[in-house]
């Protein structure tokens, strides 16, 4: 999960490289976040594989309570 320095809004994805895609998103090739540069990393989960990881990206995209995604990643990720 990454928050945006300039908005506050934050952005959930799923990726291989987690160093990788922050420098993207933060040098604007990410079109969906380029308009709230910069970003920093909040919190991130790992699982097993990349099926794992989209499933997991839509549940959480879902849930429309923020506080119920930072309790889910504080209880199974890192933050």
């Amino acid at each position: 999960m990454l928050e945006s320095q300039k908005t506050g809004d934050r952005y959930i994805g799923q990726t291989s490289d987690l160093e990788k895609r922050l420098i993207r998103h933060n040098a604007g090739y990410v079109q969906s976040t380029r308009n709230k540069l910069p970003w920093k990393m909040l919190a991130y989960l790992q699982v097993e594989s990349r099926q794992e990881a989209i499933k997991l990206e839509e549940k959480l995209k879902r849930m429309k309570n923020r506080e119920r995604v930072f309790k889910y990643f504080a209880q199974y990720g890192t933050i």
